[in-house]
């Protein structure tokens, strides 16, 4: 399979990428393609693609537990606190989740560990480590990162919640899911050609924002890929202000 450009996300079981003179080889789980671009698009499995070909994607893995309320009367569209984060539905029901708390990936397993942020912005997700072409990946053991919502935090949420917001509360919990965030340092998207790899270039590290801010992160990203000129100024988003002495201030666009 031959192709201009391949964009490999995560809903392509791809393995590997490597560099062949002018192009790119991406290694995927039923066969080889060659192509002139590859974007790294895997959300909090990112850097370990990265990692593969020693390029350091600073990231964590964040375990986050999110749930809607019933129909509740309007405290407004999106309220932000130390405490908690409330967004209203077009239902009138509000999405809830705790902004302070989070879990990350271990680096022996896939469980979810209880931790702050350390260590883990700067090694990445290290829950799957590094693989081999020829034995079966952690890709094909743990196809999609779908944990369960920690009963503990969504009843702190809760207990938050019907202290501040007790309408909002009496509302009730309706569904509840869990998902993983993938963070970097400064909660800053990476939207930025890999320098040392030709023809590679990555979009993850949304922290948070990648639902509201996708679309333009793909525009951007296409951009890059394409050698078009840039709809935004890509400069904030390069992968190299982790490493080029940059001072690093969170949120600072």
């Amino acid at each position: 399979m031959v192709a201009d450009k391949a964009f490999l996300g995560d809903d392509t079981a791809h393995f590997t990428i490597g560099d062949i003179q002018a192009a790119c080889r991406a290694v995927l789980m039923n066969c080889r393609a060659m192509t002139s671009a590859v974007l790294c698009a895997a959300g909090a499995w990112a850097s370990s693609f990265l990692r593969m070909h020693a390029v350091s994607l600073p990231q964590a893995s964040v375990r986050q537990t999110a749930l809607r309320t019933g129909p509740a009367p309007d405290l407004g569209g999106a309220i932000y606190t130390s405490e908690c984060a409330l967004t209203r539905r077009i239902d009138g029901s509000y999405t809830i989740a705790m902004p302070d708390r989070f879990c990350r990936c271990s680096s022996n397993d896939a469980r979810p560990s209880r931790s702050a942020s350390g260590r883990s912005f700067f090694q990445g997700p290290e829950t799957l480590g590094r693989w081999h072409l020829d034995r079966p990946t952690p890709f094909e053991r743990i196809r999609v990162l779908d944990p369960a919502p920690d009963m503990r935090m969504m009843a702190t949420i809760m207990a938050r919640i019907k202290a501040l917001f007790p309408a909002v509360a009496d509302a009730g919990v309706v569904s509840s899911w869990g998902g993983y965030v993938d963070s970097t340092p400064d909660a800053i998207p990476v939207i930025s050609p890999v320098e040392s790899i030709g023809g590679v270039f990555v979009a993850a590290g949304c922290s948070g924002h990648g639902f509201g801010a996708g679309p333009g992160i793909g525009h951007l990203a296409a951009d890059l890929v394409a050698g078009d000129a840039a709809s935004v100024d890509p400069d904030p988003f390069r992968l190299s202000r982790f490493t080029d002495r940059s001072k690093i201030v969170i949120g600072a666009i």
